[in-house]
């Protein structure tokens, strides 16, 4: 009924103000739930360039790319500022030792794989200074494509389930022209299902 009121110690309170001060607490407790949250960008992406990104909901990312028989990968945290996604890539090394008759030495070069592994080398009789060159020649024979050849993107726009390239500041949307053809493909990476 309007106009009744409730009797306090401190004075008279109008049941209409107690019901809208009720109201307005209500909502401004629960009103963080009525908000629309913002959906998490995890899921594979690819492109038309061979480049494949899978973002998982831990916050790490596996980028992918093939080529003919060339390829690269990369691991490593990803963190969401506003609309952009920002990558840091992490290696993987493996340890190599090197011995030989002067002694032994640990390395590390990265790895060809995932995996973190100890590879052990039993060079031949040689100088120690020449061990750095038998790193060289093992980083070659190791690498047929590899760990973080092909750079991945450091940032990307997130916009409806692609991921644009940032240009000059700004999101990169033009097409760019195939290796085998004069036919042009949009350069974002779009949200597949793709195994």
């Amino acid at each position: 009924m309007p106009g009744t009121t409730l009797q306090k110690k401190s004075g008279t309170l109008n049941s209409i103000d107690f019901v809208v001060k009720k109201s307005i607490a209500f909502c401004l407790l629960f009103s963080p739930l009525l908000l629309p949250a913002q959906s998490s960008p995890a899921g594979k992406y690819r492109n038309y360039s061979g480049e494949r990104i899978e973002i998982y909901p831990d916050s790490s990312f596996t980028y992918t790319w093939h080529f003919d028989m060339n390829s690269s990968w990369s691991k490593g945290k990803w963190t969401v500022k506003g609309t952009i996604i920002s990558f840091q890539f992490i290696p993987v090394y493996d340890t190599i030792r090197i011995t030989n008759a002067n002694g032994g030495r640990d390395s590390l070069l990265l790895s060809a794989d995932d995996h973190a592994e100890r590879i052990i080398y039993q060079a031949p009789p040689v100088r120690i200074d020449s061990i750095r060159s038998i790193k060289l020649n093992l980083e070659a024979a190791l690498n047929s494509g590899g760990q973080n050849i092909h750079p991945f993107p450091g940032e990307l726009i997130i916009k409806r389930n692609k991921l644009y390239p940032i240009r000059n500041g700004k999101k990169y949307s033009k097409k760019q022209k195939g290796f085998w053809s004069n036919k042009k493909w949009p350069a974002y990476y779009f949200k597949t299902d793709e195994k």
